[in-house]
């Protein structure tokens, strides 16, 4: 009887698919932090302020700060409601929206904090 060799990628599909999935969540998170973070600087060259907003039904706007990711396709977004208080928001990442807005600064703009990726 002959064998086959049964690839790594082949014997295992669902360690296969999470791993997939994983790859491709740190991508994501990973342009999308370099896309904030150029426009934050861009922004900051141009004496205004950008803000990472998305919006929540329970919550409202909320100003973000930071992403990251505990598992396949879910992401957690970080960030300060209307009142000031820190908030975090667990998402699909299918059903994530982010708003970058650039603004003239005022007294009622939040401080514009670095983006980053939270672990």
């Amino acid at each position: 009887m002959d064998s086959y060799h049964i690839p790594p990628s082949l014997s295992n599909p669902e360690e296969t698919r999470q791993k997939w999935q994983k790859e491709r969540d740190e991508s994501f998170v990973k342009h999308l932090l370099q896309r904030i973070r150029g426009a934050q600087d861009k922004a900051t060259q141009d004496g205004k302020t950008l803000l990472v907003t998305t919006y929540h039904p329970t919550v409202g706007p909320l100003n973000l700060f930071g992403i990251g990711f505990n598992a396949p396709d879910l992401l957690v977004l970080h960030g300060t409601d209307s009142s000031g208080a820190d908030c975090s928001i667990l998402s699909h990442a299918s059903a994530v929206q982010i708003t970058l807005r650039v603004v003239e600064p005022t007294n009622e703009t939040p401080p514009q904090r670095p983006f980053g990726l939270i672990k």
